[in-house]
């Protein structure tokens, strides 16, 4: 810092030194201009009265030395440059968007199931019963042998007649009965439509079908009633109970499956 002092020093004193020379010669040209001689022209006619010439001196007063304004002298407690503080806006911070919320759709609604009603077992008619015919009588000229056998066959003949007409079927769990394959409907086939079928059958003594319903249904009227169509052509051997035929109640499953 005192060495830049120092130049800035130097620096002035040239500039003073050569702007004191140029105001030194400036008063000297000055001076050298006022002294000019008064001249008189020459009187070509009377050569005589233009031979004096006359010089007069004019003095010229030096004018007072201007003050020359000094510069400042940059010092060390002016050496610190202040510099303002330019404070920048604080810009704005952008505007938040508003949140969109997303639109959700309504939900679907739900598909309605509409359960179709299961058809009623349609009751078979029953069927007429065959009656006996009554035993023939017997003349008295038949023998005391004749007689006892046709009390033995009427007698069992009124316990036959019995179990047709009020006794009611018995409850098993197997007959043995002969059921036919059912025809397997082919719109239940296209659909792959499967199930069983329980159907509830009544045999007399003969064997012979009297009574069919369905006990339990497949879920399924085609498999239903191609299920009774096929036990209408059921052959049953007779159940024998103590030696003797009787009406008899049973299950009998039909079972509707495709081949995998």
């Amino acid at each position: 810092m005192q060495q830049a002092l120092t130049k800035i020093s130097d620096g002035r004193s040239v500039a003073l030194t050569f702007l004191a020379v140029l105001m030194a010669h400036v008063f000297a040209a000055a001076w050298l201009v006022t002294q000019t001689t008064e001249y008189t022209p020459l009187n070509l006619v009377t050569p005589q009265e233009s031979a004096t010439l006359q010089a007069s001196v004019v003095e010229y007063s030096e004018p007072p030395p201007q003050a020359v304004e000094q510069p400042p002298v940059l010092t060390a407690d002016r050496g610190q440059r202040v510099v303002e503080q330019v404070t920048e806006p604080t810009p704005e911070p952008p505007p938040v968007p508003a949140e969109v919320k997303p639109v959700v759709p309504p939900p679907a609604p739900k598909p309605v199931m509409i359960k179709k009603p299961l058809p009623k077992p349609r009751m078979p008619k029953p069927v007429a019963k065959p009656q006996m015919p009554p035993p023939e009588a017997h003349t008295g000229s038949a023998t005391s042998s004749s007689a006892s056998e046709s009390t033995l066959a009427g007698a069992r003949a009124g316990r036959m007649m019995q179990n047709n007409s009020s006794a009611q079927p018995k409850n098993v769990d197997s007959i043995g009965c002969a059921v036919p394959e059912p025809d397997y409907p082919r719109r239940a086939q296209r659909l792959k439509q499967e199930g069983e079928v329980l159907v509830k059958l009544v045999i007399n003594p003969q064997g012979q079908l009297t009574r069919y319903e369905i006990a339990r249904s497949s879920g399924v009227d085609a498999l239903d009633q191609a299920a009774l169509a096929a036990v209408q052509k059921i052959r049953c051997t007779p159940y024998l109970q103590d030696g003797q035929p009787i009406t008899v109640m049973t299950l009998q499953p039909v079972n509707f499956r495709l081949a995998h």
